[in-house]
């Protein structure tokens, strides 16, 4: 069924979740606009799990199908204004709000920047041949000079925050999107629970993420590796049913 994309005028039929059809992409525009240009030549972004693009937002009919498993998303830890368009959190932490370091609680969506983080959840920006890293260029927002401790991959260090945050009893339940399905082998060696002790699903076809570039959304290509959504699911209910049949047209479910 064709759906326009949300504050999205398409030109033609936007076909899929997303709301784009192929070989069109939105570009923001002042005031916050949406408008559809041609990518033409342009190929849609690849968003990676990269310090190059930390952000990478849900494809809707991901996002719909943790609403209806949790019900309502009453928090989203690490968003934007932009894609709590698609979420519709009650509440979301920016960026700018260092969501990682605020109390989280109730039914929590996340799905966690990419790249290095160290253990406060500081992004972290290594050192590569066309720049500096961060300690050196002061990038990362501290002041050169800097040094980041425990450093480790964004993905394990938001579970690890979600994970303690459920066994402490302040979130109720939650949805995690994992980039990469990379993250049931770096949380073994947490203490705590980890994706592989929760029901989960992992998609058939790989989850193109949104990515905005230079104030562009856009689709991106099918990564390079497969992804995970896991739940984390509410105390004294049975909704791992509910978990598998909301998930189960994506891929394959264990729950």
């Amino acid at each position: 069924m064709a759906t326009p994309l949300r504050d999205c005028t398409c030109v033609g039929v936007c076909q899929g979740a997303t709301g784009l059809a192929a070989g069109w992409r939105c570009a923001l525009k002042a005031g916050g606009s949406i408008a559809p240009a041609p990518l033409g030549a342009e190929r849609a972004a690849n968003p990676k799990h990269s310090s190059e693009s930390t952000e990478h937002m849900t494809p809707a009919d991901y996002v719909e199908a943790a609403r209806e498993v949790l019900g309502v998303i009453e928090l989203d830890p690490a968003s934007s204004e932009l894609a709590n368009g698609t979420v519709r959190a009650r509440r979301y932490f920016t960026k700018a709000d260092d969501g990682f370091a605020q109390r989280w609680g109730g039914r929590v969506f996340l799905n966690p920047p990419g790249g290095l983080c160290d253990e406060e959840g500081r992004e972290v920006l290594p050192k590569k041949e066309e720049r500096p890293s961060c300690a050196e260029s002061g990038a990362c927002g501290l002041p050169a000079g800097h040094r980041h401790t425990g450093v480790t991959s964004s993905a394990k260090a938001w579970w690890k925050r979600l994970a303690l945050s459920y066994q402490a009893g302040d979130v109720d339940s939650a949805i995690f999107v994992g980039f990469s399905i990379e993250i049931l082998q770096t949380t073994q060696s947490l203490d705590c629970l980890t994706p592989l002790h929760c029901p989960f699903c992992v998609p058939r076809d790989r989850m193109r993420f949104l990515s905005v570039r230079s104030g562009v959304v856009r689709v991106g290509a099918a990564p390079t590796h497969a992804s995970i959504i896991v739940f984390l699911p509410p105390r004294g209910v049975r909704a791992n049913k509910l978990f598998e049949r909301a998930f189960s047209p994506f891929g394959m479910v264990r729950a």
